[in-house]
């Protein structure tokens, strides 16, 4: 067994709390979930393909929804992992006024830098994730970890949000306080 292994294995014990995710706070729990949310890529509760993760190309999944609710001035997105071995779950992107009239996030949104020229020309940003970085970041569980699930938390927001500089996520839940019109979740594992 390699030195990575037996650090996943060690670590197995040790989660975040999926009582800490961006769609289980208050305002977002308490909204309807009536924003249809799926990806071609896996289905809810299923396995992300390695293809998507960072063993394979690391692309982003395609996201794509429907019923966004009257007055939706914007979107968010919010990628968290809740079994990292951490206090809080790995924030792995934070995209937000993605275009109301958009129903598709594709892969080419993501650059390794951050967001295509053509998303940041229809006014979507990026945020902070755990890594510090204004970045999409794939799947990466630690090997022998067990079993990760990658929550993709789609908010339908009454505004657009502005921020100084690139936000974390505890600034964006603070921005999106009242907001909130309706929410959606698509769950997909992944395990090394």
């Amino acid at each position: 067994m390699k030195i990575l292994d037996l650090i996943g294995h060690a670590l197995r014990p040790i989660h975040s709390d999926s009582a800490k995710l961006m769609d289980s706070q208050p305002g977002v729990r308490n909204v309807p979930n009536n924003i249809s949310l799926s990806s071609p890529a896996f289905e809810n509760g299923q396995a992300i393909p390695i293809s998507h993760s960072v063993d394979g190309s690391g692309f982003f999944p395609e996201l794509q929804w429907k019923n966004l609710p009257a007055g939706c001035q914007s979107l968010l997105l919010v990628m968290e992992d809740p079994d990292a071995p951490r206090a809080e779950p790995f924030v792995h992107v934070i995209v937000y006024n993605i275009p109301p009239n958009w129903s598709v996030l594709a892969k080419s949104v993501f650059t390794a830098d951050g967001l295509s020229q053509d998303a940041i020309n229809n006014g979507v940003a990026i945020g902070l994730n755990s890594a510090g970085k204004a970045a999409y970041m794939p799947p990466a569980p630690p090997r022998g970890h067990g079993l990760h699930h990658y929550h993709f938390q789609l908010l339908a927001l009454d505004a657009k949000l502005l921020f100084p500089g690139e936000p974390t996520l505890p600034e964006v839940k603070e921005a999106v306080t009242g907001r909130i019109l309706a929410a959606s979740e698509l769950v997909g594992t992944f395990e090394r």
